[in-house]
């Protein structure tokens, strides 16, 4: 059932919202006003579904021609019922039913396979904005109604087949800080292996250097050097006497520096020196490395490499007079070992530069990683493969059910009969006082609309107001199967104004028949909705009269704004209220009709002009002053009419037949009784029936007869009113 129209952009609507429609609407707006345009943007939702009454119904489905008088075209309404046609009928509608029940099984397994899968988008979807700490994402539209599409979509946020394995943001942060800190310490790694300078370390072991005596042997030498230091003697210390700190003999600081500061400057001793310090920063990176690299793969290289350059510095100290190469494995593997660090480097600052950006666009992270999530949950998978499985399975079964029905129909129309639709069509005139006669044209598939006192008539002698009623009971029973039995395919049924060029007595007659369309609709429990349009003030007011709280019908103004876009605004009570003295005429005339003499009912014979009206009073006045809804519709509301209006034991029987003769000659139906009447009334039996009604109303409540009636009560009429009311008194 349509809620809301969205966007409406036909004609004078200027992408206008209508909320909170109900299964009734009532719209009344003055010519011009964009009631037409929102019929047809109502129409155009579903077609297939929807009937529509309008000035295209009334040319699409009627034809009036001088040719053989007259034909309209396509009304077929079934009557005779076939036994085995009947039978067949009854055996298909439960083979309906049977499979129409094992649709909605599946459509429950269906609706719990969704209702589950949803549930998995929708943890998968918390679960991402909690872990990755944004509310930025939503769920894919429509999810809940449609979960498979709203899963491929989310499959498609995950691109590429792998995602890195960061499940929230606390994961990326932390990856950031590791490969932060990899980073620095292949950095400083590099930067410590690079303090290694190969050419001047080549250099001092090609180095040829004579080793001198053994009085200044290098161990001397270093010793020497050591004392020098320890004892703060300098190459230029002026000849401070000095204690000696092993001996404790005094001596000439600058007679020792002069002696041995030569001898430590010595070609000899720079090299062995030099060699020395090699040596010792080498152990010095080694232990470093062992420190902070150890775990590292490239850790036990580039040890071996340091362990081979020691030996070779400690063998050149030992013997300066050899020369000493350094291999091209030591340098070639050294080399290898600082483009692997360089590489891994360069690959880990690529991964850190990716996850700053993931960091930064988080939301689309987060969306991958809940399609990524859903990929590898196999359970939506198998609910997906389900839906798809039920869903074929609802349509086949679908299929199987129309082309039942489409054998249905064709039994339906073997059954049918013409004589229906013209009999229910002079009921019709009858009651309303029309000219006209309906019969079956004996030549062709069609009705001859005839002058019922045989008068010539052609085409061009029916009027506007003649041929819109034809053309709205065409329409009234075109929607339906049977008599009383809407097609069940129609969900959306329009009127577009139906009174179009129709007098007071016909616009009256239109007027209650889209009334009991309303009771009917209302009635039904499928997806169906009314939508009317007029622009007739009184019909606005009279279309369901019986509804003044808008309990069942939602009622709506159309207008334009000072720059001609229409909009429509719906009715409040107190708004609707406000309507004309329509009620008012009513009561004048069914007076009228009960005043006359005798003599004058039985020559006019006009009493099924009336019964229509005087319904109107006793429902109209029940409701306004009792609040009794469709007073007369059920038996229920007869013990409660019986009560209010006071009225004689005695005299029950003759309350039940005098609504039994208004009701049945208004629509054919008994209201009170729910049953088709039998018997049929004249206008003296009619008249008779009025005046009840008038007299219990007189009884109840004379302010009010005397209020409507007015300056119609003369003295010999307000004699006549006493009588009628005698026999209703308690």
């Amino acid at each position: 059932m349509l809620e809301n129209l969205k966007d409406i952009t036909k004609k004078s609507f200027n992408h206008i919202d209508i909320g909170d429609l109900k299964k009734i609407n009532c719209f009344f707006g003055i010519n011009g006003s964009g009631k037409t345009a929102l019929a047809a943007c109502i129409s155009d939702i579903d077609q297939d579904h929807t009937i529509c009454f309008d000035t295209k119904f009334v040319e699409d489905n009627m034809s009036i021609t001088d040719s053989n008088n007259s034909i309209i075209k396509g009304i077929k309404l079934k009557i005779g019922k076939q036994v085995q046609d009947e039978k067949k009928i009854k055996d298909l509608t439960q083979e309906i039913n049977s499979i129409e029940k094992d649709i909605g099984e599946t459509n429950n397994k269906l609706d719990q396979d969704k209702k589950q899968l949803y549930k998995i988008l929708d943890e998968q979807l918390k679960e991402a904005r909690t872990q990755f700490k944004t509310n930025s994402i939503h769920q894919k539209p429509n999810a809940e109604k449609d979960p498979v599409q709203a899963m491929e979509k989310w499959l498609k946020e995950a691109k590429g087949n792998e995602l890195k394995n960061l499940d929230n943001l606390s994961d990326i942060n932390i990856s950031i800080e590791n490969l932060q800190t990899k980073i620095n310490l292949q950095t400083a790694f590099l930067n410590r292996i690079r303090q290694i300078n190969f050419k001047e370390l080549q250099k001092d072991l090609e180095k040829v250097v004579v080793k001198p005596d053994s009085r200044l042997s290098r161990i001397i030498l270093a010793w020497l050097e050591e004392g020098l230091k320890l004892h703060k003697i300098t190459e230029d210390n002026s000849g401070d006497i000095k204690t000696c700190l092993f001996c404790g003999n005094e001596f000439n600081s600058k007679n020792i520096a002069k002696k041995y500061f030569p001898l430590i400057k010595s070609e000899y001793s720079k090299l062995v020196n030099r060699c020395n310090d090699k040596k010792s920063a080498i152990k010095a990176l080694t232990i470093n490395l062992k420190e902070n690299y150890q775990s590292e793969n490239y850790y036990k290289d580039v040890k071996e490499n340091l362990d081979n350059i020691e030996q070779l510095l400690e063998d050149k100290i030992r013997n300066t007079e050899e020369k000493i190469e350094i291999s091209k494995s030591i340098t070639s593997n050294f080399n290898a070992t600082i483009a692997q660090v360089k590489q891994s480097v360069l690959e880990d600052k690529e991964k850190f530069d990716e996850l700053q950006k993931i960091k930064q666009r988080i939301e689309e992270y987060a969306k991958r990683w809940v399609g990524y999530s859903l990929r590898k949950n196999k359970v939506c998978f198998e609910l997906k493969e389900n839906i798809y499985m039920l869903e074929r399975e609802t349509i086949d079964e679908k299929n199987k059910i129309e082309t039942i029905r489409n054998r249905i129909a064709s039994i339906k129309v073997k059954q049918s009969d013409l004589s229906e639709f013209s009999k229910l069509c002079n009921h019709k005139f009858e009651s309303i006082g029309l000219r006209l006669k309906l019969e079956v044209d004996p030549n062709e598939s069609g009705y001859l609309i005839k002058e019922k006192h045989n008068i010539g008539l052609h085409a061009s002698d029916l009027s506007e107001g003649e041929r819109r009623i034809l053309a709205f009971l065409i329409f009234f029973y075109k929607m339906r199967n049977a008599r009383d039995e809407i097609k069940p395919d129609t969900k959306i049924i329009i009127i577009d104004d139906p009174i179009t060029s129709l007098d007071a007595e016909n616009s009256y007659e239109i007027v209650e028949m889209i009334n009991q369309l309303i009771r009917e609709v209302q009635s039904i429990p499928r997806d169906i909705q009314l939508f009317i349009f007029t622009n007739s003030s009184r019909a606005f007011h009279d279309i369901g009269y019986f509804d003044l709280d808008q309990r069942v019908i939602k009622r709506w103004i159309i207008n334009k704004d000072e720059n001609g876009y229409s909009n429509a605004q719906p009715l409040d009570k107190k708004e609707y209220l406000n309507r004309s003295d329509y009620y008012r005429q009513i009561f004048n005339e069914v007076a009228t009709f009960a005043f006359l003499s005798r003599s004058n009912i039985e020559s006019r014979n006009s009493g099924l002009l009336y019964c229509n009206k005087a319904r109107i009073l006793i429902e109209s006045h029940a409701y306004s002053n009792y609040n009794i809804a469709n007073a007369t519709s059920s038996a229920t509301n007869f013990s409660i009419l019986m009560k209010v209006y006071n009225i004689p034991d005695k005299e029950t029987d003759t309350f039940r037949k005098d609504l039994d003769i208004i009701n049945g000659n208004s629509h054919g139906f008994s209201n009170i009784d729910n049953l088709i009447l039998e018997e049929e009334y004249d206008s003296v039996s009619i008249q008779r029936a009025v005046r009840d009604i008038i007299g219990i109303l007189n009884c109840k409540d004379a302010d009010h007869i005397d209020c409507m009636l007015g300056s119609m009560l003369d003295k010999n009429k307000k004699i006549q009113l006493k009588g009628w009311s005698e026999k209703w008194r308690s």
